[in-house]
């Protein structure tokens, strides 16, 4: 089964690529907003990518970018909010 990579979809609100390997080999990669960076999933949401479902929604490379950063400014305006609640400046 052959894939166009990259690809890029939003599962269960998380943004989610695949990217191809310089080996030829496809890698899933999930967005973490706490650490704003993109990590392995697991395995578990890895197969929502790569069979037709209700719960991937194929997306342009722009909306997940798009995606990708109205997630860091959510968790940026939590990180404010907590550290507001703190009483730091």
């Amino acid at each position: 089964m052959a894939f166009n990579l990259p690809r890029y979809c939003l599962v269960f609100d998380r943004a989610v690529k695949v990217v191809p390997t310089e080996e030829g080999g496809a890698r899933v990669l999930v967005y973490n907003e706490i650490r704003d960076a993109f990590e392995d999933p697991h395995p578990s949401l890895a197969r929502y990518v790569f069979f037709p479902n209700d719960e991937a929604e194929l997306v342009s490379e722009a909306e997940f970018n798009a995606y990708v950063e109205e997630l860091r400014a959510r968790a940026a305006a939590k990180r404010g909010a907590a550290a507001g609640s703190k009483g730091e400046p």
